[in-house]
């Protein structure tokens, strides 16, 4: 894309492929993950200054040039053929964790992680509460929590996925649907105490979930799918000695061992796909040339509207061409195609 906008932004085009670069894998990209954080970059909205023309998308599973299968962070790029990764951010998938899977758990997973172990030090027997419970990182959080013996309370809209957080595991489910006595719905299903919430920046249910926090309970704020955020909440952290914790999974970057910790992470999260006890939900599959509707559909997830992982198959062809099936993917041509213009 050459200039922020709406979907509408997102123009196909050729580019050179990117060239090897010490401290970087070239990765040939079989699944690019499309978050909030791709619409807002899109928007030129995001933390991070945006420079532009830009190829979007910062998560990305595929095989390195050696033949390893690996999942990536990258800063930006995923969309496309070819992405160089950084080495610290790259890590070898088991073979049976499918490309959609690990896609999943490549932001996500890992963000679900850390907001529940490292931001939290959640603890066996504590009770958390957790938003948007049938979400990409709402679903993983939720089934992660269980696996450590932690009592989880969500929170959803719409009956349908009101159920799929049931099935996940939630010990109990509110309807945050409407804000009328949220924090008292809340308290009621933690039965009576609540130890830590994680709660999405300029969400209605942010003051009512810091309300419903048991006395000295703590609260992790992460992404910002409404865009907005919140003023400071001063009386319950003041008059009850609660904790608001911010959290960015950049940020682990600064930490000098975070290389090792983001691989434990990974290493465990694949550990739990490959027993069973972490199903991550996978959503739409779409082609580059409807990279446009991918948005779209993550966007409709800020209504409810949408379920599971949207993501991006690069090596599909583009379905428009006649007699093209899915299976039927073509030599890879000389140049990358991406979403740039460049």
């Amino acid at each position: 894309m050459e200039k922020p906008g709406d979907p509408g932004a997102l123009k196909l085009a050729e580019v050179p492929d990117p060239q090897p670069t010490p401290g970087f894998e070239l990765v040939r990209v079989t699944r690019a993950g499309v978050n909030f954080r791709d619409l807002h970059m899109r928007e030129n909205g995001y933390l991070d200054p945006v420079g532009y023309p830009l190829i979007p998308g910062c998560e990305v599973v595929g095989v390195a040039s050696d033949g390893r299968r690996v999942a990536a962070l990258v800063p930006h790029g995923a969309y496309a053929e070819k992405v160089l990764a950084p080495k610290e951010l790259t890590w070898d998938i088991p073979d049976d964790v499918s490309d959609e899977q690990a896609c999943v758990l490549t932001l996500q997973g890992q963000s679900a992680y850390h907001l529940l172990f490292t931001t939290l030090d959640l603890q066996r027997g504590e009770t958390v509460l957790v938003p948007a419970a049938a979400g990409g990182l709402g679903s993983l959080a939720v089934q992660l929590a269980k696996t450590e013996g932690i009592r989880v309370i969500a929170m959803e809209a719409g009956e349908s996925r009101q159920q799929l957080a049931r099935d996940l595991g939630a010990d109990a489910v509110v309807d945050s649907s409407t804000a009328d006595e949220l924090d008292e719905r809340i308290v009621e299903a933690a039965g009576g105490r609540l130890d830590a919430a994680l709660a999405v920046a300029g969400s209605p249910a942010l003051a009512p979930s810091l309300k419903a926090l048991t006395p000295r309970g703590r609260m992790a704020v992460f992404g910002c799918a409404s865009g907005k955020y919140d003023p400071m909440l001063l009386d319950p952290l003041v008059a009850e000695s609660k904790t608001i914790r911010g959290f960015w999974l950049r940020t682990l970057f600064a930490d000098p061992d975070y290389p090792v910790h983001l691989m434990d992470s990974m290493e465990a999260l694949c550990e739990l796909v490959q027993s069973g006890q972490l199903k991550p939900l996978v959503g739409a599959v779409h082609d580059l040339s409807t990279a446009i509707w991918a948005h779209v559909a993550v966007n409709e997830g800020r209504v409810c509207q949408a379920t599971g992982k949207i993501m991006l198959d690069p090596t599909r062809p583009d379905p428009s061409s006649p007699g093209v099936a899915y299976e039927s993917r073509p030599a890879a041509p000389s140049v990358s195609i991406g979403w740039g213009g460049l």
